[in-house]
C-alpha cells in the first residue's frame, strides 16, 4: 500500500550516504506525494489527517536529503548538477502536494543563501519551469490582488530571462515558460490580461524563429 511504501522511504533515508543513491530515491518520494494528493482529492475529509501527515513527512524528507547533498557538495560541475537535480525534485514535490506557494518561498530562501555566501543551488531551465508553474498554479479566488501579484512576478521573471542576449544565456526560455506566465495572467483577474498574453505570444513567436529547437 502507499502507507507501507511511505514508511519504507522514511526509514531508508538515514541508511544512505551516497549522493547518487539519495537523489535516486527522490523521484519515488515525489511519486508517493502525487498518490497521497490524489487520495486527498478523492477522499475529501476522510483520512484527512493521515494524508496530511504523510505528505508533510515526505516533503520534509526531500528537503533533508537536498540539504545533505547541498551542504556537502564539492565545487565541481557534476556535484553542482546533482544539487540542482535534487532541488528541482523538492520544488516539484510541492507542486504535486498542492502547496505551490512554498516553491517561491524556497526560491527566495536560496537567493538569501547566495547573498550570504552560503551553499546555494545553481538553477537551470527546469528550476525556472517549476517556479513559473507554481506561480500560475497558486489560486486565491477570494483575494484577486494576490493572483495579480503572482502574475506580475511570473511576468517579471520571464522578462528577465529573455532580456539577455541569446548568445549569452545559460539556457533558452521554452514554450512551457511562456505558457505558464500566460496561464498566470489568465487567472489574475486583470482587465488587460488578454493584451499581456498576446504580447507574450508575439514574443514567443519571435523566440521560436530565432531558436528552431525551442520546445
Amino acid at each position: 500500500s502507499i502507507a507501507a511504501m511511505t514508511h519504507t522511504m522514511l526509514r531508508l533515508e538515514g541508511t544512505i550516504d551516497d549522493n547518487e543513491k539519495l537523489i535516486s530515491w527522490q523521484p519515488h518520494c515525489v511519486q508517493a506525494i502525487r498518490i497521497w494528493r490524489l487520495l486527498e482529492r478523492l477522499s475529501g475529509a476522510a483520512h484527512e489527517q493521515l494524508i496530511r501527515d504523510n505528505k508533510h513527512a515526505l516533503l520534509q524528507q526531500l528537503l533533508r536529503i537536498h540539504a545533505c547533498i547541498r551542504d556537502r557538495q564539492e565545487l565541481t560541475p557534476d556535484k553542482r548538477k546533482e544539487c540542482t537535480v535534487s532541488w528541482n525534485q523538492v520544488l516539484q514535490a510541492h507542486l504535486e502536494a498542492g502547496t505551490p506557494g512554498r516553491v517561491k518561498e524556497l526560491w527566495d530562501e536560496n537567493n538569501r543563501r547566495k547573498r550570504e555566501r552560503k551553499s546555494s543551488v545553481l538553477r537551470d531551465e527546469g528550476s525556472f519551469s517549476i517556479l513559473l508553474q507554481s506561480l500560475a498554479a497558486t489560486r486565491v479566488p477570494d483575494v484577486p490582488t494576490k493572483a495579480l501579484e503572482r502574475a506580475k512576478q511570473a511576468h517579471s521573471i520571464l522578462q528577465k530571462m529573455i532580456s539577455f542576449d541569446p548568445a549569452s544565456r545559460l539556457f533558452q526560455p521554452s514554450a512551457e515558460h511562456f505558457a505558464s506566465v500566460m496561464e498566470a495572467w489568465s487567472r489574475s483577474y486583470h482587465l488587460d490580461a488578454a493584451n499581456f498574453n498576446q504580447q507574450l505570444m508575439d514574443r514567443l513567436l519571435q523566440e521560436s524563429e530565432r531558436n528552431a529547437d525551442m520546445a
